[in-house]
């Protein structure tokens, strides 16, 4: 067992963890975090502990700051942020091995 850091809040975890015990990022699935407030904050998928996927921020009113996908920690494709849209290179069609694990929601202190 070798210990890393997590990617979300930088605390070191043990490589064989499922999830980040401090602040519940998982390596794979889908995170939710929340405003003290109860609205949704942050959405974001990841595959071996990258942002990988869809993608969502949101300010404490519920309005969108940012919203678009990843591949592999990368921004692909259409974004919208900051009233601006913004286009990368095309994200690549899913392939048979990704999978989306759901993972509850977690309230995290940010």
């Amino acid at each position: 067992m070798a210990l890393i850091l997590c990617y979300e809040c930088e605390k070191e975890i043990s490589d064989q963890a499922p999830a980040c015990p401090h602040c519940g990022a998982p390596k794979d699935g889908v995170y939710k975090t929340y405003h003290e407030n109860g609205q949704l904050r942050r959405m974001g998928t990841y595959t071996a502990g990258e942002y990988d996927g869809p993608y969502e921020l949101y300010d404490e009113n519920g309005q969108v700051m940012d919203k678009g996908s990843y591949h592999r920690d990368q921004k692909c494709g259409e974004w919208i942020g900051s009233g601006e849209t913004v286009t990368y290179d095309p994200c690549p069609p899913a392939s048979d091995d990704d999978h989306v694990t759901e993972v509850p929601p977690i309230v995290a202190p940010f």
